[in-house]
């Protein structure tokens, strides 16, 4: 029984991860070999701590029986280990990352079945590896990756609304210089017939009753 969630439900927990477990040794090589690597199975809520601490009392012997923080523990990539030696040679083949003792529960850490990890102890004095001679993981880079902007979702131009407004545009343009050519032809109209207003006042102003006078 496990607790689980905000409210700490009781909780069955029927497949508790099962990980694998192997021993590193200083080797040039590359080819893991032994009998085959042992496992470890622990709930998802054990902390990490508790995990590093099983790990190196699974392959550690009475030889091996150092202090506390002797032991070193590696998160490696890959599913098929056909041994329980893990040369030291290889170790920047599969990903490795140093595992941190911690209160953090292995489902925070993101520990899943079927993981691999690799023991190194302390011998002689020191570690067998030194990190920083490793490669740095692909995903620790400290570049930041800056996020690609989408393209519109309405080229410039392209939509539909833009054409319209095109359209518009030539309307209203081709209008007006109609309305402008329109209101010249008028204008000569209205002079060459006499009906501008510069003729009207310069006509003869006849005083009411004398219409036909003049005839006479």
């Amino acid at each position: 029984m496990i607790a689980r969630g905000i409210l700490k439900e009781a909780t069955i927990e029927l497949r508790p991860p099962r990980l694998k477990v192997l021993l590193l040794e200083k080797s040039d090589s590359t080819n893991i070999h032994g009998s085959p690597h042992a496992y470890v199975t622990v709930s998802i809520n054990d902390t990490v701590r508790y995990l590093c601490s099983r790990l190196a009392a699974t392959v550690g012997s009475a030889d091996k029986a150092t202090p506390a923080n002797a032991a070193r523990i590696w998160k490696v990539e890959g599913r098929e280990f056909n041994g329980s030696l893990y040369p030291s040679g290889r170790l920047h083949c599969d990903g490795p990352e140093i595992l941190t003792p911690s209160d953090q529960t292995l489902e925070d850490a993101m520990i899943e079945p079927e993981d691999a990890f690799v023991v190194e102890f302390w011998e002689n004095g020191s570690f067998i590896i030194d990190p920083e001679k490793l490669p740095a993981k692909s995903g620790s880079s400290t570049m930041v990756m800056l996020p690609e902007v989408p393209p519109p979702l309405f080229s410039s131009g392209d939509d539909f609304f833009s054409r319209m407004s095109n359209k518009q545009n030539s309307w209203t343009a081709s209008s007006s210089s109609k309305y402008a050519s329109s209101s010249k032809s008028n204008q000569g109209f209205y002079k060459s017939s006499g009906f501008g207003s510069t003729n009207i006042r310069n006509q003869t102003i006849q005083e009411p009753g004398t219409l036909g006078l003049g005839n006479m």
